[in-house]
């Protein structure tokens, strides 16, 4: 049996190492075939050496001068071909090394940026590894600037004198600065905080004009004005102090006073478009203004905290208009920060216009065929019977006197020889500011026959002896 079985063994022999060879063919082809890739990828045993430098680029050129010192502390992150990362800080050299596989790809390096600093070079940065033959050692260069800074303080100057004096003249909050370069360009903003001061950290070296937004009711009292200039040099600090004091306020108001008494009344307007001057009390002149839609312009003067002054208005005078109040008026007294109110009336003038005509019938009516008479003069007087001015009618038996003011007023004509009124020679009238009275006068000729012609003429003219 044992023999028999030895020899059934050795008969099926060829075949089994067949199947077997088979099989390890088969093993070989697919293991080549899922090994090649990886291959192609990754030099088995081999690292690369990738280096992040990291210095400080004092004259922001990119390049590591003389001087310039190498930075620790830095964090940079390295990114392979296969999206996967590690991150690790830069030593006292300044430098933080990889060592990553030999992978075919793009590398990343990426470093992390620190508050106060600017970045000279990239941030990031590439580089691409291909193969065996190529060096296997890469250093990236990492350069950063520090920032320099403006801090800006913001004071009440209540003395005017241009410096901060003492815990009397607080800080204030909520003023805002714009920061602007040499070339214009605004580069920052901001507002005091309750400190009064703002900070703007993030500055290159160069020159900057730092420009308050001044508030209403308030004066520059620092030198420069509401701007100021700086020189920044590398990695500086460097302060600014805006000084503003509280100005006062002379509010001056224009209105209409319509029944020319001098107050203002409801139902009277405030008028628009109104000049006025305003003067110390040593006569000079501190500014012009004019009134707006309300009637009223606003002067901002300044008064020291410690003293109290008056201010004079003066109006300027409109074409149709009298003054119902004093056109030059002066304040009570004023101190820091306060202010004054004054207000002055105009009203518009009026007229009288005067009509005379030829009474025929000498019934005291116009009538048609009536006609107005040229050359009739008229004497003007006030209610005091003071003689104002005389005027005559024109070629259309009309006459104006205009510009007058609210008030009454007498009109008395001139009578002729030859004609007699047949109205009131003297009439009065109640002129109210801005209105237009019409009175009217008639006349007739006296009946004068001499004699010389029969009846059926009429009248005939004068004449010596008829």
């Amino acid at each position: 049996m044992r023999s028999g079985e030895n020899f059934r063994f050795s008969r099926r022999s060829p075949m089994i190492l067949k199947v077997c060879g088979v099989a390890f063919l088969f093993a070989f082809i697919l293991g080549t075939l899922w090994v090649s890739p990886v291959l192609a990828e990754t030099d088995t045993g081999c690292t690369l050496t990738i280096t992040a430098h990291k210095f400080e680029d004092k004259n922001g050129n990119g390049v590591q001068d003389s001087g310039e010192p190498n930075l620790s502390g830095w964090t940079f992150t390295l990114t392979r071909p296969n999206g996967s990362t590690s991150s690790g800080t830069t030593n006292t050299s300044g430098n933080k090394t990889f060592y990553p596989s030999c992978t075919t790809g793009t590398y990343t390096l990426t470093e992390t940026l620190q508050s106060g600093w600017y970045n000279t070079t990239p941030l990031t940065q590439q580089w691409t590894y291909s193969g065996s033959t190529q060096s296997k050692s890469w250093t990236a260069n990492f350069g950063n600037a520090k920032y320099s800074k403006i801090k800006v303080w913001k004071f009440e100057d209540k003395n005017g004198n241009g410096s901060k004096d003492g815990s009397g003249e607080p800080y204030l909050q909520g003023w805002a600065f714009t920061v602007y370069d040499s070339s214009n360009s605004v580069v920052a903003s901001g507002s005091t905080n309750s400190s009064g001061w703002v900070e703007f950290p993030n500055l290159k070296a160069g020159i900057y004009t730092v420009t308050e937004t001044v508030q209403s009711g308030y004066s520059v009292t620092t030198s420069g004005g509401a701007n100021q200039s700086v020189n920044l040099g590398y990695d500086e600090k460097k302060e600014l102090k805006f000084g503003n004091a509280k100005l006062a306020e002379i509010c001056v108001y224009k209105f209409e006073d319509l029944d020319g008494d001098g107050e203002k009344d409801d139902g009277e307007n405030y008028l628009q478009g109104w000049t006025f001057n305003l003067y110390d009390s040593q006569s000079n002149l501190l500014g012009s203004g004019t009134t707006d839609g309300n009637g009223k312009v606003s002067f901002w003067v300044f008064v020291p905290y410690n003293q109290t002054k008056t201010f004079t208005a003066v109006e300027v005078p409109l074409a149709g208009y009298y003054s119902t109040t004093p056109i030059t008026q002066t304040t009570s007294s004023v101190s820091y920060g306060g202010w004054a109110e004054l207000f002055f009336g105009n009203a518009p003038y009026g007229q009288i216009k005067v009509y005379k005509f030829e009474d025929l019938d000498g019934d005291g009516e116009k009538d048609d065929g009536e006609n107005y008479l040229p050359d009739w003069t008229f004497n003007l007087y006030d209610d005091q019977n003071n003689f104002l001015r005389e005027g005559t009618t024109d070629g259309n038996g009309s006459l104006t006197f205009g510009d007058l003011e609210g008030g009454q007023y007498w009109v008395v004509e001139v009578l002729l020889d030859d004609y007699g009124a047949t109205t009131d020679a003297s009439q009065f009238t109640n002129l109210t500011p801005g209105a237009q009275v019409e009175l009217t006068f008639g006349n007739r000729r006296y009946d004068m026959d001499y004699g010389d012609l029969p009846d059926e003429y009429g009248f005939t003219l004068f004449a010596e002896d008829g």
